[in-house]
């Protein structure tokens, strides 16, 4: 939905990850093998 509306930034090479206990996103950058 991201990409077809231009709004946000979409997370490709990068995972997302929730800490529930702070309430904080935190993502982590990756390289496919």
């Amino acid at each position: 939905i991201k990409l077809i509306t231009g709004i946000g930034e979409p997370l490709i090479g990068r995972l997302l990850l929730y800490d529930g206990l702070t309430a904080r996103f935190d993502t982590i950058r990756y390289k496919a093998v």
